[in-house]
């Protein structure tokens, strides 16, 4: 059968230094998993090109794995892990696009090893970076709700986990710290909150106590990380230069620095279906504001359908007060500055909700990271990629400042014969304006130039 071939042409006389990105013409199959090229300027690098991670398109490792598939099979590195839940692993029972998603399941079936959470996790493992993107769509399904006092009060669902010491001083493998993001609320059949969404971010290593001493661990904490979220929060840590004094008091400083009126109302996704997920950590320089955290909630459908919320903080500072000659042993092999992996949590706080029975799935499809940059290309409903309220991600095959190919991806947005606009995003987050798509479609013509056009 004859592929459906895309030739649009677009005329572009002259670009500002520094503009966005802009595309000239656009050639290939619209088909779902078809190759495109894209032609333009402006597109500048992909520093990850080589090892852009997405699990999800047609003929994806989600789509083509069985059900009960462990990732950890899956290209890159993706690892489950839980103290109480049944690892579905790949699943049939919901999906954003395709057949199949991947699941982290709560449920209590499964002797929980922690008493204290219950818990199921995955994460992508990409040792030494210091900026990451990462996409996914997200579903939370509460299957059956706790008994009447046994809410749990605070759920962890995404963090950034950082690298700290290759071994302890005695020896032993260390704790590591992890940046959160989570949503906390009061779980019940109301879907209550009780807090606001908020970040909590303490980056500490925690090395087995030697015998004699008490323990179990010793925290060395020695690497910060602080927010100022539109002006809201902290610009320089808030225990002086000394740092952070204990850990919960620095929890409760960094909760009441996001938390603003109405955050949970603007910021929260909806229970019960699918949402997009884009999350862009970038660390900065330490000593410098000039990191960013920028977390976007797209919401599809629902109440809420065509929001995109979010928070964004464009200045974080990263920052120590115990380089690593003051540590330990020297921490010779300490990599402070850097990250390791991004998580994906289904975890239950029980401490103070007395310990929850409820089942719970975490439904994650089309996941997407890269590292050290924003570049990459999407399809979306609106000619303006910030005002789009439909995006699906393509997978980049080949980039340069002038030439990019990608694997056609509809996701669950898009069927054939839709209506689209293509977009390339530039390694700092800039967008292209859209230009108009029609997938699937029949053979096209480029169109014919005006005749009164001058070059200026």
């Amino acid at each position: 059968m004859k592929q459906p071939l895309l030739l649009i042409t677009f005329c572009c006389f002259s670009l500002l230094a520094n503009a966005a990105p802009r595309i000239s013409n656009v050639k290939g199959s619209t088909e779902n998993n078809a190759t495109l090229v894209i032609n333009g300027q402006g597109f500048g690098s992909h520093a990850s090109i080589n090892n852009v991670w997405f699990l999800g398109g047609k003929n994806g490792w989600i789509e083509n794995s069985a059900v009960g598939t462990d990732p950890v099979t899956a290209p890159g590195t993706i690892r489950i892990y839980g103290s109480q839940g049944k690892l579905d692993r790949v699943t049939d029972k919901d999906k954003w696009s395709g057949s199949k998603s991947i699941n982290l399941e709560v449920n209590p079936s499964n002797p929980s090893s922690n008493g204290a959470w219950a818990s199921t996790w995955a994460y992508h493992y990409q040792p030494g970076f210091r900026k990451i993107f990462v996409s996914f769509w997200y579903k939370f399904q509460m299957v059956r709700f706790p008994s009447p006092g046994k809410s749990d009060p605070q759920h962890k669902f995404i963090g950034i986990t950082r690298s700290g010491y290759d071994q302890c001083p005695q020896g032993a493998d260390p704790l590591r710290s992890t940046n959160l993001w989570y949503w906390g609320y009061n779980i019940n059949e109301s879907m209550n909150f009780t807090h606001t969404p908020h970040i909590e971010n303490f980056a500490w290593v925690g090395c087995p106590v030697p015998a004699g001493l008490d323990g179990p661990f010793t925290w060395y904490a020695f690497d910060y990380v602080f927010y100022n979220v539109r002006g809201i929060g902290y610009s320089y840590p808030p225990h002086g230069a000394a740092g952070m004094k204990s850990l919960a008091p620095y929890r409760e400083t960094m909760r009441g620095a996001i938390d603003t009126t109405g955050l949970a109302a603007r910021y929260n996704f909806d229970f019960g279906r699918w949402n997009r997920i884009d999350v862009t950590y970038d660390l900065g320089t330490r000593g410098n504001f000039d990191g960013r955290l920028k977390i976007r909630v797209l919401k599809p459908d629902g109440p809420y359908a065509g929001q995109q919320t979010g928070i964004d903080a464009e200045k974080i500072l990263f920052y120590s007060d115990k380089p690593s000659a003051t540590l330990p042993g020297g921490c010779s092999r300490c990599k402070p500055d850097l990250r390791d992996a991004f998580v994906w949590y289904n975890l239950f706080d029980r401490t103070s909700g007395g310990g929850g029975d409820q089942i719970v799935n975490n439904f994650i499809d089309d996941p997407y990271a890269q590292v050290e940059t924003e570049a990459r290309v999407e399809i979306g409903n609106n000619p303006d990629y910030e005002k789009a309220t439909k995006l699906e991600l393509q997978k980049p095959l080949s980039w340069s400042d002038t030439a990019v190919s990608v694997t056609l991806n509809y996701g669950g947005s898009f069927k054939g014969g839709d209506s689209a606009y293509l977009y390339v995003i530039d390694a700092n987050g800039t967008a292209s304006p859209g230009i108009p798509l029609t997938l699937g479609h029949a053979d096209t013509l480029p169109p014919a130039a005006p005749g009164n056009l001058r070059k200026s």
